[in-house]
């Protein structure tokens, strides 16, 4: 039977050190039996298969298409880690060009994850996934409908999706009752070949483990002392030794050299490696905005789609170095950013920006301090009287606002400046769009006012009205302006100066790159 050869000649390969062949001979094989146990061993498999060529950082849809139409099993891992499409129309063709590649157990495991994590919170997208499980091979799929499913959505759905989820679950739950035909089950022979596959992987775990102690044992040394250099070099040199590029990057970031060659080798390693190092964190970190320093990272921002994708990251291993955290898009209002932020690993965390009211409101609720010297929130509403306890927020020197419109900002300016938090802080900036308006004190007083542009006003020269002004100018004695920008023509800058400031314009000024 050529089941029971590739089950043999899966076996077989994976004995002689070939993980990719043995992929290739057990999906065969799977696609016949689906059998639940070869399904984990593929999965084991897959991860350990290295793929072709690595994905490159930036890809279009089309290209992105491109690569899942290949149909390479050793490729698949990396395929459904890559970012969602943010539209309906290119998520339906994704699940399309996935649904036309050969049976894969791996696949219908994304599909599971997608499901009990829905990426969008949609309708649309909670049926698009259903429809693709309904023609989902993989036997393990009935059980995850009928029961984790079934028991994980009135905490995954919102309340108003809740019936109609409930009802495509149902409907799914019935097609793989009625539908699906029993596979024809593994003989004792091949039931043999598979039990050599999965002893296989357990031994090469165990090797692999043993292999790690003194990697394990250096990294615990790092993760205990982050401050101290000397265990970064020794895990330099042992992973040198192994042929291992973190180790170079480690060594070149405690060199000290700050020449063109250094700076474009970091940039390469990090090019090719930085999310693969981030582990968990690299699912939704932006690795364009990521910086490593000394061998491990130290700014992160996380673009979550989901609550479950930051639920992941809580109390990951490599938060342990990270300084600086900022959170995008819409789940930087959700609880679990607090839960990230509190977490015993974060002893190195300093800095904190766009931080929403719901974990702003969970952190305040904590009895112990945070050791935060910047907290950057989205306003604070409601939660006024919270920020007044200062023992909560004893090292923090610098509040960032973070608003659509930058005289918003300044009103909770003015209550904040109200509060005795006020008197430990050194700057409060108010962020609007690319544009950072910022007091700092001179001396004991609010006095000077820093305007930083990541970019141009699309209104430049023209500046904010001049009641805007006459209230800041109200709220504290400003002495001083900085203009300060990144790239922008200061000529062009010193041109539109007095313009944009407008009645501010007679006080004593700095321009500046």
């Amino acid at each position: 039977m050529a089941e029971l050869d590739a089950l043999h000649a899966a076996a077989a390969a994976l004995d002689a050190g070939d993980t990719q062949q043995a992929l290739h001979h057990a999906l065969a094989a799977w696609r016949v039996y689906f059998d639940p146990e070869l399904a984990a061993a593929i999965e084991q498999l897959g991860r350990r298969v290295e793929p072709p060529a690595r994905l490159p950082a930036k890809l279009t849809e089309a290209e992105r298409l491109a690569w899942i139409e290949r149909d390479d099993p050793a490729d698949l891992e990396q395929l459904v880690a890559m970012p969602l499409p943010r539209g309906l129309a290119d998520f339906l063709v994704r699940l399309r060009a996935f649904g036309k590649r050969a049976p894969d157990p791996r696949y219908a495991r994304w599909l599971r994850s997608l499901a009990a994590s829905p990426a969008f919170g949609q309708n649309k997208y909670w049926k698009a996934v259903f429809d693709a499980m309904q023609v989902d091979f993989d036997p393990r799929t009935r059980a995850f409908v009928e029961g984790e499913l079934a028991a994980r959505l009135p905490q995954i759905a919102r309340p108003s999706a809740l019936d109609y989820v409930e009802r495509q679950r149902a409907h799914l739950a019935t097609v793989h009752t009625s539908a699906r035909r029993e596979p024809p089950a593994l003989s004792p022979d091949q039931r043999a070949s598979l039990a050599r596959i999965v002893a296989q992987l357990a031994r090469t775990d165990r090797e692999q483990a043993t292999a790690n102690v003194d990697g394990d044992a250096l990294l615990a040394a790092i993760r205990a002392n982050p401050a101290d250099d000397k265990p970064r070099l020794v895990y330099a040199d042992w992973l040198q030794e192994r042929g291992d590029p973190r180790g170079e990057l480690i060594a070149l970031q405690l060199s000290g050299r700050d020449d063109a060659a250094t700076t474009r080798r970091e940039r390469a390693l990090l090019a090719e490696h930085a999310r693969s190092w981030l582990g968990p964190l690299g699912a939704i970190a932006t690795v364009a905005r990521t910086r490593f320093a000394r061998g491990f990272a130290v700014e992160v921002v996380l673009n979550a789609r989901t609550a479950a994708q930051l639920e992941a990251v809580v109390g990951a291993p490599e938060w342990f170095s990270v300084e600086n955290v900022a959170f995008l898009g819409p789940q930087s209002d959700h609880e679990v950013c607090a839960a990230i932020v509190a977490h015993p690993v974060m002893q190195s965390l300093r800095r904190v920006h766009n931080l929403g009211n719901a974990p702003l409101a969970k952190l305040l609720g904590r009895d112990e301090p945070l050791p935060l010297t910047t907290l950057g929130i989205k306003g604070f509403g409601r939660l006024a009287d919270e920020l007044r306890d200062t023992r909560l927020l004893p090292h923090v020197r610098r509040i960032v606002i973070d608003r659509p419109g930058w005289i918003t900002g300044m009103a909770e300016v003015s209550t904040l400046l109200a509060m005795p938090l006020a008197r430990q802080l050194d700057r409060i900036a108010v962020v609007s769009g690319t544009t950072t308006f910022e007091l700092r004190r001179d001396g004991d007083r609010w006095a000077r006012l820093v305007i930083e542009f990541d970019e141009l006003p699309a209104r430049w020269p023209r500046g904010p009205d001049a009641d805007d002004l006459e209230a800041l100018a109200a709220l504290v004695p400003i002495a001083h302006v900085e203009l300060a920008s990144c790239g922008i023509d200061l000529d062009l800058l010193a041109s539109g100066f007095d313009a944009y400031l407008g009645r501010l314009a007679q006080l004593p000024r700095t321009i500046r790159a």
